[in-house]
C-alpha cells in the first residue's frame, strides 16, 4: 500500500496496524479477507485513516483476536496493536487542542510507553490485554459532515468500550462503559435524525445496526 500521508497526518492506530501487517506481508486492505474478514466498511474507514486524520477508528477486542489469531502474530505483535490502540486514544483528544504534528508526536510517545508497560506486565504475569470477556454543494456537505460526526461518536465509543476491557480496576472498567454508553446514545441519535434519503441508504442501515450491536454489548457488560 503506498503511504502518500505526511508521517503526523494519519491514525497512529492504523500506522502500527499497517507496519504489523507489512512484516506478514499483508495491508491494511487485506484484513475484508479470508483468513480475517472484517466487515468492507469497517476495513475502509480504517484504510482512510491511514492518509489522513478526519477520522480516526480503532478495533474492537474481537477483531483484533481475529487479526492475531488469522495471521498467527506473535505476542509482542499483540501488545503492540494495543498500545497503539491506546495512544490514539491520546491522539484523537489532543487534535482538539493542538496541531497535527504535535499531537502525532505526543502520541507515539504514549504508544511507546504504553508498549513497554504492556511488556512489563506481560511479564509479571499480569497481561491486562488476556482479561477480555466473551459532497458537491452545501447541502450534501452538511449531510456528509452530519454522517460524519455520527461515525465519530461511534469510533469513540468502540475506543472507550475497548479500553474500559482493558482495565483491571473495575470501578474504572464500569466508567469507560458508561462513556461508551454516552457515545453509542449520540451514535444513535444522530443517525436516527439524518435525512430520509440518508437513512434508506445501505450505508446508513450497515452503520445503524453497528451501533444497535455495540448498545446491546455494553449494556450486557454493565449489567
Amino acid at each position: 500500500m503506498e503511504d502518500r500521508a505526511p508521517h503526523f497526518r494519519r491514525s497512529i492506530f492504523a500506522q502500527t496496524l499497517a507496519a504489523i501487517l507489512e512484516a506478514h506481508g499483508r495491508n491494511l486492505d487485506d484484513l475484508g479477507r479470508v483468513p480475517i474478514s472484517l466487515e468492507g466498511k469497517r476495513v475502509a474507514r480504517l484504510v482512510s485513516s491511514l492518509h489522513n486524520s478526519a477520522n480516526m477508528p480503532g478495533l474492537n477486542q474481537g477483531e483484533i483476536n481475529s487479526i492475531v489469531f488469522g495471521l498467527r502474530l506473535t505476542e509482542d505483535e499483540r501488545l503492540r496493536i494495543y498500545a497503539g490502540l491506546i495512544a490514539l486514544g491520546t491522539q484523537r483528544e489532543l487534535l482538539y487542542y493542538l496541531p497535527e504534528d504535535r499531537a502525532w508526536q505526543i502520541a507515539e510517545q504514549v504508544r511507546d510507553s504504553a508498549y513497554l508497560w504492556l511488556i512489563e506486565q506481560r511479564h509479571k504475569g499480569d497481561d491486562p490485554t488476556r482479561r477480555w470477556r466473551g459532497t458537491s454543494n452545501n447541502g450534501d456537505s452538511a449531510r456528509a459532515g452530519a454522517f460524519s460526526e455520527a461515525l465519530d461518536a461511534f469510533d469513540e465509543a468502540m475506543r472507550l468500550q475497548t479500553l474500559g476491557e482493558l482495565s483491571s480496576d473495575g470501578e474504572i472498567e464500569r466508567l469507560r462503559l458508561e462513556q461508551a454508553q454516552f457515545y453509542l446514545d449520540r451514535s444513535a441519535r444522530q443517525l436516527d435524525a439524518l435525512a430520509p434519503s440518508i437513512r434508506s441508504t445501505e450505508e446508513w442501515a450497515f452503520w445503524r445496526q453497528a451501533v444497535s450491536r455495540a448498545e446491546y454489548d455494553v449494556r450486557d457488560q454493565l449489567e
